[in-house]
């Protein structure tokens, strides 16, 4: 990831790792997804554009002039700053994690419950 985070713009395909990469690093990114056998990697790419992550080149469309196109507006865009205006929030581990701990004690804890209420039950199983 080194390579990615010191260069001004990143040029790749749509790998779900690469993807997830960019992503996390913010870069100025123009992706080439692969488009056979499978679509997996245009879905990706197209969907994540939409929402400002990256430029997508599709194979197809790859020629000298048009990625020294993109190359171009992409690196002047770094150079003046402009920041990636994904709006992707990348921050649902903690979130998650936090869930489930607080259902995992709330369960555990109507366990525990359950459990005292069927040793006092006089005549078995109440579940």
């Amino acid at each position: 990831m080194s390579y990615m985070n010191a260069a001004d713009v990143v040029i790749s395909m749509a790998g779900y790792n690469t993807v997830c990469e960019l992503l996390t690093l913010g870069k100025r990114s123009i992706v080439v997804p692969r488009v056979r056998p499978v679509a997996e990697q245009r879905i990706r790419a197209e969907r994540l554009a939409a929402f400002g992550a990256f430029r997508v080149v599709l194979p197809d469309q790859l020629a000298p002039p048009v990625l020294e196109r993109i190359i171009e507006e992409e690196l002047l865009l770094a150079k003046r700053r402009v920041p990636v205006s994904a709006d992707i929030d990348l921050t649902a581990l903690p979130r998650i994690s936090a869930v489930l701990q607080r259902e995992a004690s709330r369960t555990v804890c109507d366990l525990a419950e359950a459990a005292v209420s069927e040793m006092r039950a006089p005549t078995g199983s109440e579940w």
